[in-house]
């Protein structure tokens, strides 16, 4: 586990997710200081905070507890829980959160194959196993 918090969110991932937000910038056709901004805010320790506890909770947890993609047929509070704003906006989250879940699940209770979401490519699977990550509770592994 530490490892995987250490190596591949720590690295990892965290490069990843400059690389994206740099070609979602260009693919928005920003300006480039505005890119710069963005990346320059991405490098902030707030922000590198909360990217590796998100990172965390994809990448470094085994059988995907309290997260979107945990197996059963109800989803965890823990997920409800994750939201902090007003009611009407948790009540907007919920059922966004509710629609999701049904559209990965279908009328099945695991979409998980040895921690990892089923419908991830293989290849991406085992380039994120190989730089440290243990599970991928998400639908696109961010390396």
């Amino acid at each position: 586990m530490q490892q995987c918090e250490s190596n591949y969110c720590g690295k990892e991932f965290l490069a990843a997710s400059e690389k994206t937000a740099i070609k979602f910038g260009k693919a928005l056709r920003l300006p480039k200081n505005a890119i710069n901004t963005m990346v320059k805010g991405m490098r902030s320790k707030k922000q590198r905070a909360t990217l590796k506890k998100q990172c965390i909770e994809g990448y470094c947890n085994p059988g995907c507890k309290n997260s979107l993609f945990q197996n059963g047929k109800t989803m965890p509070s823990a997920v409800y829980n994750t939201y902090k704003g007003n009611p009407k906006g948790r009540a907007l989250f919920k059922s966004i959160i509710n629609s999701s879940r049904k559209s990965i699940f279908g009328n099945k209770t695991s979409v998980l194959k040895n921690s990892f979401y089923k419908k991830l490519p293989a290849k991406n699977v085992t380039r994120a196993k190989k730089q440290g990550a243990l599970s991928g509770c998400t639908i696109k592994i961010m390396t």
